[in-house]
């Protein structure tokens, strides 16, 4: 079992899996994407700028609706695309680090993390994907190829809907889970995944038909529950303007503007 700051650590590692990828199934250990219908994000209107976390802005896009540049966390993010790869190169004052998507079939096989500290390249954290009529049902984290741990999605019989989302560490225990609960309201984020700025929703399948109204997450390692309730202001058109979530008393605020 994980030692306290061990489990934290991988936490914060493989949040960027877990949430990234806001949906169930059984877990196949073939990670070869498998037929199946593919529900993609729509695209009717883009979104260029939010300021969830810590804010994404002046995003660009191609004839395809892809991203193609934007600017967080005080970097400039380019993005490439080829027939079996998809690179987005984040830059500070120079080339800061780089995450590698392996396409096959349409749909990411894997993602790797590299960093640039000094003049050298060093591979970080990487994850392969199991899809399951076209929807992710799992993910393992490697670190340098070694197994640090993994996560399991499981959806609701319309499979429109993440209901589950189960997280483990490398020996298979099982730090925590999280269930979510839905809002009448579509989801109506684009090609730029509103809460989620580092993945494309024109790599992976989303995860949600509709705005989450609940997500309850229970840590098996303290024994403790975490609940974030979000509410949302809409236009006309049923987008997003605004969204509050309050978790445990505190509330935060975001702001997202569109196309």
């Amino acid at each position: 079992m994980l030692t306290r700051s061990a489990k934290s650590f991988f936490l914060r590692a493989l949040c960027f899996t877990s949430l990234a990828l806001l949906g169930g199934a059984c877990t196949k250990e073939d990670s070869q994407p498998e037929p199946g219908p593919l529900v993609l994000a729509s695209n009717d209107r883009l979104l260029l700028a939010s300021t969830y976390a810590t804010g994404v802005k002046d995003i660009k896009y191609n004839s395809d609706h892809q991203p193609v540049k934007f600017f967080t966390t005080g970097m400039e993010v380019q993005v490439s695309y080829d027939k079996d790869q998809v690179v987005y190169s984040y830059f500070g004052e120079k080339l800061i680090e780089k995450k590698v998507y392996d396409i096959e079939n349409g749909l990411v096989t894997n993602l790797t993390e590299y960093n640039y500290f000094g003049d050298s390249e060093s591979k970080g954290f990487a994850s392969s994907f199991t899809y399951e009529s076209g929807q992710i049902i799992k993910a393992l984290l490697t670190v340098e190829g070694k197994p640090f741990g993994h996560a399991e999605y499981f959806y609701d019989n319309a499979r429109e809907n993440l209901t589950v989302v189960k997280m483990f560490d490398h020996s298979g225990n099982l730090l925590t889970t999280t269930s979510y609960e839905y809002t009448d309201y579509l989801d109506k984020s684009g090609s730029h995944n509103e809460l989620h700025r580092w993945v494309d929703g024109t790599l992976f399948p989303k995860k949600a038909k509709f705005l989450v109204k609940k997500s309850s997450t229970e840590d098996h390692f303290t024994g403790k529950q975490s609940v974030i309730t979000y509410e949302y202001v809409l236009d006309e058109r049923g987008y997003a303007l605004s969204v509050k979530a309050t978790k445990n008393g505190s509330i935060f605020n975001w702001t997202n503007t569109w196309q």
